[in-house]
């Protein structure tokens, strides 16, 4: 009977540490899900870089995939590059279409900055003295 006893209390052991391990590896997959609060440039710095590297390695691929379709003529691999073709100048344009959204903020921002700079630099309406109109007035002349 203490064999048996022995044996069961190692299963039951064994058991017990599988549920453990288990329960700490749900917390760590829940961990790792958990969202965190991010700034908007920290997606757009994210969004910028793992897009740029998807489309490397699409490009990459589309180049060893075309070599493989020409040589092989095999319609399924035809197929294949044309997708991936098809996604990775959607991803490009994507990308292209940021960097102009970007490009057209920071002039329109100039373009207003300069603007406030000239209003700034050349006050609105007349500045002149009391003095000075009553000049023009008596002489016609401009001061």
């Amino acid at each position: 009977m203490d064999y048996y006893d022995n044996e069961i209390d190692r299963e039951v052991d064994d058991i017990i540490s599988q549920i453990k391990n288990q329960s700490k590896s749900f917390k760590d997959a829940e961990e790792k899900f958990t969202s965190k609060k991010i700034t908007k440039d920290e997606m757009e710095n994210f969004i910028i870089e793992n897009a740029a590297h998807i489309v490397q390695q699409s490009v990459d691929m589309v180049n060893n995939l075309s070599r493989e379709a020409i040589a092989s003529a095999d319609p399924k691999i035809v197929d294949s590059v044309a997708g991936l073709v098809r996604a990775t100048t959607t991803a490009i344009d994507s990308l292209t279409k940021l960097k102009i959204a970007e490009d057209k903020n920071n002039t329109q921002k100039e373009i207003a900055q300069m603007g406030v700079k000239k209003d700034e630099d050349n006050p609105k309406g007349l500045m002149l003295s009391r003095d000075d109109v009553m000049k023009f007035l008596s002489t016609g002349q401009t001061p």
